[in-house]
């Protein structure tokens, strides 16, 4: 009886033949030495990533593009405690968005082809939601010439979760505008501006704000409204960030696709319907003995 435990596996090796053995590679042969013997095995073949997989990873690199210029556009805002996941959380959202596009073009879709709206409510922190720590309606509007947005009264009691050593809460707020399609490598550019930060000081009421910007002409762009929450306390005279992770947020508060001076409406694809199956049919049948009773 053999005993399983004991078998030990063992690598058949082809020797060289001839008497002039080699070591490397050798058209589709590789030799190589082991002790005082030659052998040789065949060359593994190179991979070859399939159509699918190329189409895929053309996608996976728009969307790689498309996280590293949003980054640079509303860079100002981005704290410490967005840093460690932003960049994958971002890419990650833009090629789900990039996947939006028409199917029959898979390989060569980008941002543009997809659902940018997709992008509204985006946060820039990992855990922390932006309106858990500053609870004020904004309301805001992009026509296809403007930027509007309207920040009510709103009191530090009611509206604002702030840390014990809080002396103020700032508001920051970035407009990109942003072109996915220029540049000769696809890389795109952008313009941003970035507004002066709105403070309320501690135990104070805000009387409410208004803003408004005009959106350039391009041929093709997308427009973003980031914005972020963060707190200062006083120390010593100076006034320093409060280096809580906890008390720091932001999010992409709106969103718009501009096309030859229009709003562009995304239209999702509709899923191609399959054919029904046939409804199975027997090629023959059971006769019954009799009509049931006992045999």
């Amino acid at each position: 009886m053999v005993n399983l435990g004991e078998l030990k596996y063992t690598k058949i090796m082809a020797e060289q033949e001839g008497t002039l053995p080699f070591t490397g590679k050798l058209g589709d042969t590789v030799g190589y030495r082991r002790g005082s013997k030659y052998f040789k095995r065949a060359k593994p073949a190179s991979y070859q990533p399939t159509a699918e997989s190329q189409k895929s990873g053309a996608e996976f690199g728009a969307g790689s593009k498309a996280t590293a210029l949003l980054k640079s556009a509303f860079s100002p805002l981005i704290l410490r405690s967005f840093k460690f996941t932003l960049h994958n959380r971002l890419a990650g959202k833009l090629r789900q968005i990039i996947r939006t596009g028409p199917v029959a073009n898979k390989g060569q879709r980008a941002v543009f082809d997809g659902n940018l709206s997709l992008l509204k409510g985006f946060q820039l922190h990992p855990r922390v939601g932006f309106f858990n720590l500053c609870a004020v309606n904004f309301s805001s509007q992009i026509t296809a010439s403007q930027i509007h947005l309207r920040i009510p009264a709103f009191s530090w009691t009611n509206s604002i979760k702030a840390p014990k050593t809080a002396d103020r809460v700032k508001i920051g707020l970035c407009c990109v505008f942003a072109d996915f399609n220029a540049g000769s490598d696809g890389a795109g550019n952008f313009e941003s501006i970035n507004v002066d930060h709105l403070t309320v000081e501690k135990d104070q009421n805000f009387p409410g704000a208004s803003f408004s910007l005009d959106i350039p002409v391009k041929q093709e762009l997308a427009v973003l409204l980031v914005m972020n929450v963060f707190f200062e306390a006083d120390s010593s005279g100076k006034s320093m960030i409060v280096d809580n992770q906890n008390f720091q947020a932001g999010l992409i508060l709106d969103v718009a696709h501009l096309k030859d001076g229009a709003l562009v409406e995304f239209v999702a694809e509709k899923p191609s319907e399959k054919p029904e199956k046939p409804a199975f049919k027997p090629d023959a049948f059971w006769k019954l003995d009799g009509s049931g009773g006992s045999p």
